[in-house]
């Protein structure tokens, strides 16, 4: 089993993009324009959370690249350049060529079709993955295992509607 998170090229910059200055004009979920002290990055919205009043709160969302050693960060700059490579050759206005790898989990000891005992989810590696529109409030310093961001331990704890395991997928734990 193995995990992939895409995301569009302008949603959120980096840990280090910000820290260096090296920011876009615009991003989806990231205003540049707003002082650290007045948009602290990736903070739970207030609550309770009343869609009728308009909210001061902005979600100003930063990629924590702790997550990504730097051997996963350039082999996903290797495969987006080989999609980015084909997608132009198919299609030079192809709504693909905004989307990025972030980066790929999968269990570094998976046994030979079964679960090893002791190690039931295979030692996933990367550690640490987060994609920031889907789990911007769950990139946390220091990581958490088996609370934030770790793709495959946080699914495996996914059940339906009764404590019965629900293949990896939240989608059946409100099923009726």
């Amino acid at each position: 089993m193995a995990w992939s998170t895409f995301e569009h090229v302008d949603n959120a910059p980096t840990d280090e993009e910000v820290k260096t200055g090296n920011l876009k004009a615009k991003y989806n979920y990231y205003n540049p324009q707003c002082k650290a002290a007045d948009c602290p990055v990736n903070q739970i919205p207030p609550r309770p959370w009343n869609p009728a009043e308009i909210s001061k709160f902005h979600t100003q969302v930063v990629r924590n690249d702790l997550f990504n050693l730097p051997i996963y960060a350039v082999s996903a700059s290797a495969r987006n350049a080989d999609a980015e490579k084909l997608l132009a050759s198919v299609n030079p206005k192809s709504v693909w060529q905004n989307y990025k790898l972030i980066s790929t989990m999968w269990p570094t000891n998976p046994g030979s079709c079964a679960a090893v005992p002791g190690d039931p989810l295979g030692t996933p590696a990367p550690t640490f993955l987060a994609n920031t529109t889907l789990e911007t409030y769950l990139q946390h310093k220091p990581p958490q295992p088996n609370v934030t961001s770790q793709c495959i331990l946080c699914h495996n704890n996914a059940t339906m509607t009764v404590p019965v395991p629900s293949d990896f997928t939240y989608i059946l734990q409100r099923a009726q």
